[in-house]
């Protein structure tokens, strides 16, 4: 009678054990690990984008994946409304697309959505490769800290930002505050191109409110200073849009930049 070696049974049912333990795992379902970095300064995201662009919602599904890796904390983004595939509204239909925002793409020579700058570092880059360039600049030290407040008047509508500048090193560049706004609820053309009517807009871009181009602020090492701006929420002074202003989903958005691209970047709701 013919003997089986006891070590092929083993190394059989080893391998048995493995494949059952692997095949319950989906592709999707696989961890990937990734190295973490150090976070040495917050990163700013200008998302040109579209409401009748039909990819701009995986840019925004992009930036919602870096914002959860990184931290709210850690990403600023910028949702720009405006040319080729921008949508100014109708009396029925909200429109996020105002001529200022229109400009804002203008000024950036912008030709296809969705596309957008990381800190202004290499021009206008692809969404898909957002999140390398996030982790190449949020490693970058900065030597300028930055910090702001907003306040509200219910009775005249106005928004103050209060924006402090430290330069730890001596600083020659131009401050810019901007308004922007969570949570508009307006349509969106999907992927599979069909339009949403229930879209959630974030991070929408209304308007400049220190004006376009911002304010210079030069400094000395170790030097200080705290710039006030204010704003109106108003749908009758504010660039025209069709959607309406609501203070609790407004915020600031400031940062310092120069021809290198943005130094630092900082927000702050309405408080």
């Amino acid at each position: 009678m013919k003997t089986t070696n006891p070590l092929f049974f083993i190394l059989c049912s080893l391998f048995l054990v493995a494949l059952a333990a692997c095949s319950d795992i989906k592709d999707d379902e696989r961890l990937i690990y990734v190295e973490p970095v150090a976070t040495k300064r917050v990163v700013m995201i200008e998302d040109f984008t579209g409401q009748r662009c039909a990819n701009c919602p995986k840019a925004a599904e992009t930036i919602e994946s870096l914002i959860e890796a990184y931290g709210e904390d850690k990403i600023v983004p910028v949702a720009i409304h405006c040319d080729p595939m921008g949508f100014a509204g109708t009396a029925t239909v909200i429109g996020l697309m105002s001529e200022v925002s229109r400009a804002y793409g203008k000024n950036f020579n912008v030709q296809t959505q969705p596309i957008g700058t990381v800190n202004r570092i290499g021009g206008l880059t692809e969404y898909t490769s957002w999140a390398d360039v996030v982790r190449e600049a949020i490693q970058k030290p900065t030597y300028t800290n930055l910090s702001c407040t907003t306040a509200y008047d219910e009775q005249t509508k106005e928004m103050t930002v209060t924006t402090q500048v430290t330069a730890n090193d001596a600083l020659d560049a131009r401050l810019q505050v901007m308004l922007l706004q969570d949570s508009i609820v307006a349509m969106q053309t999907m992927p599979n191109g069909k339009p949403d009517n229930s879209y959630m807009h974030n991070h929408v871009f209304r308007d400049y409110v220190n004006g376009d181009g911002g304010e210079s602020v030069t400094l000395p090492s170790g030097g200080k200073t705290t710039n006030t701006s204010k704003i109106k929420l108003d749908n009758e002074t504010l660039p025209s849009t069709t959607a309406k202003f609501v203070p609790a989903n407004c915020y600031a958005v400031s940062f310092l930049y120069d021809a290198n691209g943005i130094i630092q970047v900082t927000s702050s709701k309405i408080k």
